[in-house]
């Protein structure tokens, strides 16, 4: 259900601030767009074979997912798209196969990131197949689309891109920490974030923005938040010593339709036909993050083209990523045992019937 953008400065005041806002935004991001294009590929020379292992990938059925899915395959990983549409799901991995890709295994259950309960049930649903997981990479995303309030409550951009994918995170860190004891190496969580994360803000007086909404303000903050939360994630499983790593990832400028809710989303096809990544060279860093040793020893970390950069100040505050954890639970309305990441209160390889695998 869609309600009116909230606007407690006035409407020329709103409107200064819009623009203001959306030049930031843009100025920002075409300086990074410059330097990836000046920029050389950086790549894994070989996806290294993971035979056996379980990825999740969100979105995995448009956009980069489908690389990342393609990729993940080509590990021959069991793979589970989890999408808004299984039907998509299924011409999606039709495509991969038509391409060539023939090894690994992979299925769909369907996720829709916009409520809360859908969540939970791709959970319930994954953990009834009793299988650990190894990689879970959270990829789906929106850009900036008008003001909207999902069922929940929350701002539609705000639970897509973070809310929805934190709370998926954490009711899976048990089956996360399980494919990390049972695997030979460390479970990963790997967060699609942008270096737009670089000017976004986390306002715990307005966290959802609910005073007065910017819709580019709102994805920069978004996508800040979920390094905050990789940053504050990793920093636990590493004072736990739970076999899990939290890493976030800018994929770079890519030729995709993400920026379809922008005013001058026309005009920028051109640029980005002629300069942007495609699909297949943005996962490249996401599946090195995902699947490289070179970075068992580097949780917390944002990663760009294949590199470790240094993230937004704010990510590495540690009140700050105390603060937004504590809310977050609020918010998703976790309970005191499934936010305590370092109690395995219940066994999610347990099958009702009483079967353990």
């Amino acid at each position: 259900m869609g309600v009116r953008s909230p606007n407690n400065l006035g409407f020329f005041c709103g409107k200064i601030t819009s623009t203001i806002s959306f030049v930031r935004t843009y100025a920002v991001g075409f300086v990074h767009f410059g330097r990836q294009i000046v920029t050389s590929h950086a790549r894994m020379t070989e996806i290294p074979i993971n035979s056996g292992k379980t990825a999740i990938v969100t979105g995995g059925a448009r956009g980069i997912g489908i690389e990342i899915v393609k990729q993940l395959l080509q590990a021959d990983m069991r793979v589970i798209i989890a999408c808004r549409s299984v039907s998509s799901g299924e011409k999606a991995i039709k495509q991969i196969r038509v391409e060539g890709v023939k090894s690994g295994v992979a299925e769909c259950i369907p996720l829709e990131l916009a409520s809360l309960d859908s969540v939970r049930k791709f959970v319930d649903a994954f953990l009834s197949l009793g299988i650990p997981l190894n990689i879970l990479i959270n990829n789906a995303g929106i850009l900036a689309p008008p003001y909207k309030l999902t069922l929940d409550g929350l701002e539609s951009q705000f639970q897509i891109n973070y809310f929805s994918h934190f709370l998926l995170t954490v009711l899976l860190t048990p089956a996360l920490v399980r494919g990390g004891h049972q695997g030979d190496g460390l479970s990963r969580i790997v967060n699609i974030s942008s270096i737009m994360s670089e000017i976004g803000d986390v306002n715990f007086e307005d966290l959802l923005m609910s005073k007065f909404y910017d819709r580019n303000a709102a994805y920069s903050n978004t996508k800040l938040m979920q390094i905050v939360s990789s940053c504050h994630l990793n920093r636990q499983f590493v004072a736990k010593n739970l076999p899990v790593r939290a890493y976030s990832v800018h994929p770079g400028v890519v030729k995709t339709e993400l920026a379809i809710y922008s005013p001058v989303y026309f005009m920028m096809k051109l640029v980005l036909w002629l300069f942007a990544k495609t699909p297949s060279q943005a996962v490249d860093t996401v599946v090195y993050t995902a699947l490289s040793d070179e970075l068992i020893d580097c949780g917390g970390t944002f990663i760009s083209n294949c590199k470790i950069i240094r993230p937004n100040w704010k990510a590495e505050d540690i009140e700050i990523q105390d603060k937004l954890w504590e809310l977050s639970c609020k918010l998703c309305k976790l309970g005191r045992n499934e936010k305590a990441i370092n109690t395995l209160t219940v066994d999610p390889f347990v099958v009702n019937a009483g079967r353990i695998n």
